[in-house]
């Protein structure tokens, strides 16, 4: 879904310039507001020398935000918000057209659903996944884009009840614990940790 969104953004943006450029008096070195044929706002943001620079709101045909986020030298930069049926879906930050630092999903409920960490554009260090209440799922972790090392299943009660080994995005071993029976016993291997995780 990520991936997707920067290319939206690019993809809105030059289609409304293109498509309201003779419909509409474009000032290319300053603010800008763009509609759509029914009159309803679908951009607006600053132009300089005819480019999109500076912030940004992109709408959807019944008004509602789509997104919204800076550019610096034209290139996308500092936070983006991205939003459907009116609702925020991702958050993502941006260093010259790039992905770098937290990007956050979340689901239609408006609860976290994942936190990852960007670092030019590929996915590195830790991505938490969430259960829709609000309770840590899983969590990876990454190496230039591909599971690997150490990563973990978690009950809702954050009891870890699976162990995953990867090596460069092939998982190696997985080892179930902490599980009851149908009777509601424990079985199997049962572990417990400290809070630094030993």
């Amino acid at each position: 879904m990520e991936k997707k969104s920067k290319y939206i953004i690019l993809t809105a943006v030059i289609f409304f310039l293109c498509h309201n450029f003779y419909s509409q008096k474009i000032n290319p070195n300053g603010f800008n507001i763009f509609l759509y044929e029914n009159d309803s706002v679908s951009a607006e943001g600053f132009l300089k020398e005819g480019k999109p620079n500076g912030y940004w709101k992109n709408y959807e045909r019944n008004g509602l935000l789509k997104s919204e986020g800076n550019r610096k030298n034209f290139l996308l930069d500092s936070t983006w918000n991205f939003y459907r049926n009116g609702f925020l879906r991702e958050v993502i930050n941006y260093t010259k057209n790039r992905r770098n630092g937290i990007y956050l999903e979340y689901a239609d409920s408006g609860i976290l659903f994942s936190q990852s960490q960007y670092i030019n554009d590929t996915l590195q260090e830790e991505r938490k996944i969430y259960y829709s209440t609000g309770e840590l799922r899983f969590l990876y972790n990454y190496l230039n884009g591909n599971y690997h090392g150490k990563a973990y299943e978690f009950d809702t009660d954050s009891v870890i009840i699976s162990i995953f080994d990867y090596n460069r995005g092939k998982l190696v071993r997985r080892q179930k614990i902490n599980r009851y029976d149908s009777e509601n016993k424990k079985t199997g291997i049962w572990k417990t940790y400290s809070e630094k995780g030993i």
